[in-house]
């Protein structure tokens, strides 16, 4: 089924191409001279350029089809032939298999490779895994400088994932200089992006007193809204409920039902 998933907008396509050039060569006595290798030439180009996102689309689909049903020696056959193109997406998900040792003998090496290939094109989830791989001297020297430095160039980039993961290093790790205002707004700025684990992690900090001052309202606002988004804050917003007057739980309720992410510019804070 998949084969023919693939196959299908290819077909379409090429006959589209084929119906606009006889109206094309009709219409043009210079182009009608072309010889029938030139015109076919040209054909294959077109469907080319066009098929070719739609069969890595396709390409890609299937790959984390296995993944996900945990066919990992599938999905890291099909993330390879995408990677080996140059498709950054690919190149990040392969470095993870080699990684964590899916579908392939756990190498550090070949983790680092692929991951390195995929940051070079700016893919920020590659840039945060070599980030870890440094900050856990995964096949290279530890480096906590190197960590912050991928990591921090993403989170500036504007990656939600990166800029969450950014601010509860400088929040929480021990072998980095604590910078709680610095923390906070990066976890902000994935929160007002729609990450549901941001959100629960700056509500956490409201509910906390931790790196910002205690407000429940602004507590059970955020972690609330992380309920939306995945996470299970319920421990916490009944504990909140309870020290709050039923109007401020009413308002901080009607105010997440209503809100919106934002998207965030790019740059340092």
């Amino acid at each position: 089924m998949l084969k023919n998933v693939i196959l299908s907008p290819s077909a379409v396509i090429l006959n589209e191409v084929k119906n606009l050039s006889v109206l094309s060569l009709r219409r043009d006595s210079s182009i009608a001279a072309l010889s029938q290798n030139d015109v076919k030439s040209a054909l294959f180009l077109i469907v080319l350029f066009v098929a070719a996102p739609i069969l890595c689309w396709a390409d890609m689909a299937a790959a984390d089809a296995a993944y996900e049903r945990a066919d990992f020696y599938s999905a890291q056959k099909e993330y390879r032939i995408l990677a080996e193109k140059g498709n950054a997406e690919a190149q990040n998900k392969l470095g993870h298999m080699y990684r964590y040792g899916l579908g392939v003998a756990q190498d550090y090496t070949e983790a680092l490779k692929w991951f390195r290939k995929s940051a070079a094109q700016h893919h920020h989830p590659a840039e945060v895994n070599l980030g870890f791989m440094y900050g856990g001297g995964l096949g290279v020297p530890q480096s906590y400088e190197e960590q912050m430095r991928w990591i921090r160039h993403a989170a500036e980039e504007g990656d939600a994932r990166a800029q969450y993961y950014l601010g509860v290093t400088l929040l929480e790790d021990r072998r980095v200089a604590r910078r709680a205002v610095e923390a906070t707004e990066w976890i902000r700025r994935a929160a007002k992006q729609g990450l549901g684990e941001a959100q629960y992690e700056l509500g956490r900090m409201y509910a906390k007193g931790q790196g910002v001052a205690h407000d429940a309202y602004n507590a059970y606002f955020w972690l609330y809204l992380s309920s939306l988004h995945g996470q299970r804050p319920g421990a916490l917003l009944k504990s909140l409920s309870k020290k709050m007057a039923t109007e401020q739980v009413s308002r901080a309720l009607t105010a997440a039902k209503k809100w919106k992410p934002v998207a965030q510019k790019q740059g340092r804070l």
